[in-house]
């Protein structure tokens, strides 16, 4: 579903006939060191529009190569298409280095469970 809805079939869809609902969450990438979550003292969730004009699928990519801290255990970014948001879960190592977070919510973790 993820490959339909930020492909260029939809794209083109889209274009003429604008996004309809959909209501999944879609997880477009994870980045960092899973194992290491354990040590995650915050985490911050963010959810900010995705630009009528720009593509879907290319949109979480760029964000995920651009909002990489050296902090950061892990960032898991991906798109919501119930409301055609980006979603954007960082897990850190220690105080959030945001410059303008976009609809933030932070959260102090206690403990992470791994399997």
């Amino acid at each position: 579903m993820r490959e339909f809805l930020t492909g260029e079939l939809f794209d083109n869809y889209a274009k003429a006939f604008a996004r309809p609902l959909v209501k999944s969450w879609a997880v477009h990438a994870v980045r960092g060191d899973i194992g290491g979550l354990g040590s995650g003292r915050c985490a911050v969730r963010q959810t900010f529009g995705i630009p009528r004009q720009t593509k879907v699928g290319d949109f979480p990519g760029k964000w995920l190569e651009r909002n990489f801290h050296p902090s950061t255990i892990v960032l898991v970014i991906g798109f919501d298409p119930g409301t055609w948001e980006a979603v954007d879960l960082t897990v850190w190592s220690g105080t959030p280095e945001i410059e303008r977070p976009i609809n933030a919510h932070g959260y102090h973790l206690v403990h992470i469970s791994l399997p």
